[in-house]
């Protein structure tokens, strides 16, 4: 495999883990609570990864998505240079389910990339409005995004642990 792939591999692995870690086990209660003053959930922010990711293989293979990326909070800029399934199902919002989903999302793609290297590094990304980038722009784009998006998960998870001792429901 090429090195440069296995390092993207490499780190998505390692952010999936931080990310993912002690989801399972979630109530969707817990996976939807915010504190005062956040806006996303974990179950939002890991419905996010994952439709990020469903889109990177989107771009990557051309393939129809099989998730309703609308509702992943994708802007409308890029979902227009895709082809997504909205009408597909969202996952449940429990810590199984959205682990899950997300999991599916990256086996996919990593899978795409790993099976089509390096046929997949030819495909230019509309950037909104109209600037044209690499594939590899797109992934470490992804990977920049999700790294964002688990530093606000692993503080959600340990607000919420804190929650749980205290036995609060504030």
């Amino acid at each position: 495999m090429d090195e440069q792939l296995a390092t993207y591999i490499e780190n998505m692995e390692w952010q999936m883990g931080k990310l993912l870690d002690g989801i399972q086990e979630l109530t969707d209660e817990q996976m939807t609570w915010t504190p005062p003053g956040i806006n996303n959930s974990l179950s939002w922010l890991i419905g996010h990864f994952a439709g990020v990711l469903w889109e990177c293989y989107g771009l990557a293979s051309g393939a129809t998505i099989p998730a309703n990326l609308s509702e992943a909070g994708i802007p409308e800029g890029w979902l227009r240079n895709l082809t997504y399934d909205a009408g597909a199902p969202l996952p449940a919002v429990a810590g199984s389910e959205r682990a899950a989903h997300l999991q599916e999302a990256w086996t996919t793609l990593k899978d795409y990339l790993v099976d089509h290297h390096p046929e997949w590094e030819a495909v230019r990304v509309v950037r909104p409005p109209s600037e044209l980038k690499s594939m590899w722009w797109m992934l470490h784009h992804c990977l920049i995004d999700g790294g964002y998006h688990t530093g606000q998960a692993s503080y959600l998870k340990m607000l919420l642990a804190a929650r749980t001792r205290s036995g609060g429901s504030h």
